[in-house]
C-alpha cells in the first residue's frame, strides 16, 4: 500500500486534471495498530520507535507534515 500510495501521489492521481500542485492534503482513516504500522513503514521507523507510539483513542487525529528534510 505504501509503495503504491507514494507512486499515486507522485503522478498526481489525487488531484484534479490540470490542477497539479506540490501542495496536497490526503486523509487516511484507520484503526490504531494499522495506523502505527503505516507510520512505521512510511517513516522507516525502527521497532523501538514503533513500540514507543501508543494507539490513538477513539476519533484520534494525527497530522503528518513535510518538514525541512522533505
Amino acid at each position: 500500500f505504501r509503495e503504491t500510495l507514494r507512486a499515486d501521489i507522485d503522478i498526481g492521481r489525487f488531484q484534479p486534471p490540470g490542477a497539479r500542485s506540490k501542495f496536497m492534503n490526503l486523509v487516511l482513516v484507520s484503526h490504531g495498530l494499522t495506523l502505527r504500522v503505516f507510520l512505521m513503514r512510511w517513516y522507516k521507523w525502527t521497532v523501538e520507535q514503533f513500540e514507543g507510539l501508543y494507539n490513538f483513542g477513539n476519533a484520534g487525529m494525527l497530522v503528518m507534515q513535510t518538514g525541512s528534510g522533505g
